[in-house]
């Protein structure tokens, strides 16, 4: 069993925490302005290094959470939370980033690789906007029902990467956050998203549990309505007939429906099996790169920074 990584004694706490947002320019960051430097970002083309200014990194040099600002703001117990409640313009004012792992795997120098980091660096270099980790592989989901109102009022939710994958119980082995917990904390964000909350990212096994999720919401929801016997307001039952009709032919889909591989492979024969919704790929699709600065000839390709950011900007548009 894996056991979570101990967080070092020097780490910062609640009292080393900004109240105000910004780091690079302290204070003066909102909204509007977030809004529109990401805007400027992805109309600049043709910078040598678009992402200049104030560096980011602490005077000796390292940059990690707990370290030093701006990585200051860690979750790690529910008293920093409650924290982070009695000042909800920190929540507004930030990205939050949730750990559903403590490294998505290891650097040539046998480091373990937070890639967390990236997407609070990009996010404070591009558009001064703060981030809050939230490293559910150390703390546990905490309470959904508590935590995800809560970081749905900011800029973005993030979940990101990591070693386990969804389709194998086994890899899934952090003894404070079981898969089951994972599951339940993901479902919450996306049934809790509406038109004014923040936007919600999922990237490599937050793009896995996204996947699993809502096959697990539908099968649900189709099953509370077949058990169902009345509505309110619905005194003929037609209403509930024709939407139990509409639930049962969901239903007869999602059983049978075969899930094949490229290579012809039947992975799943119905939205029971656990590699349904995901499963193992026929070929790697990462490896080794080298990101070199790039324009397309018409100057509307991304690269994985402007995509983020990108998202980060449609979401914000909502």
């Amino acid at each position: 069993m894996v056991e979570a990584i101990k967080f070092n004694n020097n780490q910062t706490t609640t009292a080393d925490w900004r109240l105000t947002p910004g780091y690079l320019h302290e204070g003066r960051s909102d909204f509007e302005s977030a809004h529109i430097l990401l805007g400027r970002f992805l109309a600049d083309r043709t910078s040598e290094d678009p992402l200049v200014g104030k560096q980011l990194f602490a005077s000796d040099g390292i940059f990690d959470w707990g370290h030093a600002k701006p990585l200051e703001k860690v979750i790690h117990s529910r008293s920093d939370l409650e924290f982070l409640l009695l000042h909800p313009n920190l929540l507004r004012n930030c990205i939050t980033i949730i750990e559903p792992w403590e490294h998505v795997g290891l650097n040539a120098k046998g480091e373990d690789v937070r890639a967390s980091k990236n997407v609070a660096y990009i996010a404070q270099k591009v558009a001064d906007m703060d981030s809050v980790l939230l490293p559910v592989w150390s703390t546990g989901v905490l309470d959904p029902e508590i935590v995800v109102p809560a970081i749905s009022s900011g800029y973005a939710v993030v979940v990101e990467g990591g070693d386990p994958s969804t389709y194998d119980a086994s890899t899934w082995t952090s003894p404070a956050c079981p898969r089951e917990d994972m599951f339940a904390l993901v479902e919450k964000l996306l049934i809790s998203r509406s038109p004014t909350s923040a936007a919600a990212i999922f990237i490599c096994v937050g793009h896995q549990l996204a996947a699993e999720c809502h096959i697990r919401l539908i099968r649900r929801a189709v099953k509370e309505v077949l058990d169902t016997t009345s509505l309110d307001r619905d005194r003929s039952g037609m209403g509930l007939r024709s939407l139990q009709e509409v639930c049962q032919r969901i239903e007869a889909m999602g059983k049978t429906l075969e899930v094949k591989k490229r290579d012809g492979r039947v992975v799943a024969n119905g939205w029971n099996d656990e590699p349904f919704a995901v499963t193992r790929n026929e070929l790697k699709e990462v490896g080794d790169r080298v990101l070199l600065p790039y324009q397309s000839p018409d100057g509307n390709a991304d690269d994985g920074v402007r995509l983020f950011v990108r998202l980060l900007y449609a979401g914000m548009q909502e």
